[in-house]
């Protein structure tokens, strides 16, 4: 079996790290808390890749998944990973939402050029490709609200799901 990546075992060991406390994962792997610190800033990496390994499997229990950032220069970072299950969750449904509006747009496209309208064509390439970030909370907060039992006021109507639903299939694609 081969060994992780140095950035994935850094990941995870800040991981075990975080749930666990540095001194418990230092006596867990028989190293100090300074070489634990080591790992973690990428100054060292653990000697054997059995212990690397075991840092991967043990810290992918507690992180779930991540999502790689891209530092200034485009190039994927360990310092610009997104950690927080629940922001992971988020970035993985406005990821899911914008396909599907690209899909949509494409579709749209394709089905105004089969007519030969340009205003049928025009209409569909004015389609959005992305949800706005502000969209995308607003929806998200509607959501939050009516979970909690405590609609928002829109449009001089308190939000239901039904409402809720309808925005939802507008911003995945479906008909209203």
């Amino acid at each position: 079996m081969s060994r992780p990546s140095d950035e994935l075992v850094r990941n995870r060991i800040w991981y075990l790290v975080e749930a666990r406390g540095r001194d418990r994962v230092a006596a867990d792997y028989g190293v100090t808390e300074r070489t634990i610190s080591r790992w973690i800033s990428g100054d060292s990496r653990p000697r054997s890749a059995s212990v690397a390994r075991s840092i991967s499997s043990r810290g992918r229990r507690i992180s779930g998944s991540v999502v790689r950032g891209r530092d200034e220069q485009g190039r994927f970072s360990s310092e610009t990973d997104i950690r927080d299950p629940r922001a992971v969750a988020a970035f993985r449904n406005r990821q899911t939402l914008n396909q599907n509006l690209r899909r949509r747009r494409s579709t749209q496209i394709r089905a105004a050029r089969r007519t030969g309208n340009p205003i049928l064509i025009a209409e569909a390439e004015a389609l959005p490709t992305q949800v706005t970030i502000e969209e995308f909370r607003d929806w998200s907060l509607r959501r939050e609200r009516l979970l909690a039992g405590d609609p928002m006021l829109i449009e001089g109507r308190f939000d239901d799901w039904t409402q809720w639903r309808q925005a939802y299939r507008e911003i995945m694609g479906g008909s209203a």
